[in-house]
């Protein structure tokens, strides 16, 4: 019974050890040559309606409607 034990708890520690050592890399898309891409800061400003709202546009402006 002890041997089971010790073996479960081995298993157990291989596999948390594998997961976590395991690198998830998710790679960002290219953007193409002629393409003109803007990328904006992930700031929130609170609008005076109380609605956040993210940068946005090709300006990276806030917009508060």
């Amino acid at each position: 019974m002890n041997f089971l034990k010790n073996m479960a708890t081995l298993f157990a520690l291989l596999a948390v050890t594998a997961c976590s050592s395991t690198p998830v890399k998710q790679a960002a898309p290219e953007p193409s040559s002629g393409s003109n891409v803007t990328m904006c800061t992930m700031d929130i400003k609170q609008c005076p309606s109380g609605k956040s709202v993210g940068r946005s546009g090709p300006q990276c402006q806030f917009v508060c409607d």
